[in-house]
């Protein structure tokens, strides 16, 4: 998994606590348009969802975007992990 990657999950990630924090959960859609985080779902660590919006007088809005499966959220945590443990090593 490159730096690209865990970049990718790292704001799949944060839209999820930002998500539970605010108690929103349009939040946790993360919209990303790239080769890279259709491979990541592809691969089994996002998933694509779409969420419709209340109807109101001008029609229901949908809302497609990413979020983590359990894989990618344990890949996300592990590869973060490991990379502090390199950084830290090189110091």
């Amino acid at each position: 998994m490159t730096k690209a990657d865990l970049g990718i999950l790292e704001r799949v990630y944060a839209a999820e606590v930002e998500s539970a924090v605010s108690r929103n959960p349009m939040a946790r859609l993360v919209q990303i348009k790239g080769k890279r985080a259709a491979a990541l779902a592809e691969a089994g660590y996002l998933r694509r969802e779409t969420m419709d919006l209340r109807p109101d007088r001008l029609g229901t809005v949908t809302v497609e975007g990413y979020v983590l499966t359990e894989v990618g959220r344990l890949a996300y945590c592990m590869g973060a992990e490991s990379l502090a443990r390199v950084g830290a090593a090189k110091e």
